[in-house]
């Protein structure tokens, strides 16, 4: 058996923290799943105090800013999963170098691409209160988002226009028909 990452991805108040919580929650109670004990984990809290503080300032971060934030993830997920844990992952991943970075070469971590209009994600992102990532950045995250494709990448697309129990029931859906999870490896 191998560990597992599982990185719930997308832009800026799409759902990743919420979903990648509940999906940990689900996956520890489902016996197709619950042979790793799951790990909820968010790319936040990898980020630097000035990455933090740039971008409560509304400036958008650059690939250079990224860079050790990615460095510590990918070294994370790696760690765990070679210690045979699963581990679900909130990170928006925006960039397909991103998920390169963080996948390592590794046929352990599936992308899950919380999928959902702008409209939709900024009046989320409206409602949030005390958070350093600001609405008037959405704009920068969708224009940055390279949108994953099951065709050239390990991952799975779920709409995120929906209700958290809906959003968290279809992930389970297709990560049960996920080639990951089909011998429980």
């Amino acid at each position: 058996m191998s560990g597992v990452a599982i990185v719930v991805m997308g832009v800026s108040g799409c759902g990743k923290s919420t979903i990648a919580s509940n999906l940990s929650i689900a996956l520890n109670q489902d016996k197709k799943f619950n042979h790793l004990k799951w790990e909820y984990h968010d790319a936040d809290d990898f980020h630097s105090i000035e990455n933090k503080q740039k971008m409560g300032a509304g400036i958008p971060l650059t690939s250079e800013d990224r860079k050790p934030w990615l460095d510590s993830i990918e070294k994370f997920i790696h760690t765990n999963i070679e210690a045979n844990k699963g581990i679900v992952f909130a990170c928006s991943a925006l960039k397909r170098v991103y998920r390169d970075q963080i996948k390592g070469g590794s046929d352990r971590v599936i992308f899950l691409y919380l999928k959902g209009s702008f409209e939709v994600i900024l009046s989320r992102l409206e409602l949030r209160i005390n958070h350093y990532m600001k609405a008037d950045l959405l704009a920068s995250q969708f224009a940055t988002l390279e949108e994953p494709s099951p065709l050239t990448e390990h991952c799975i697309i779920v709409d995120t226009d929906k209700k958290v129990d809906s959003i968290v029931d279809d992930s389970l859906i297709l990560l049960e028909s996920d080639i990951i999870f089909s011998d429980k490896q």
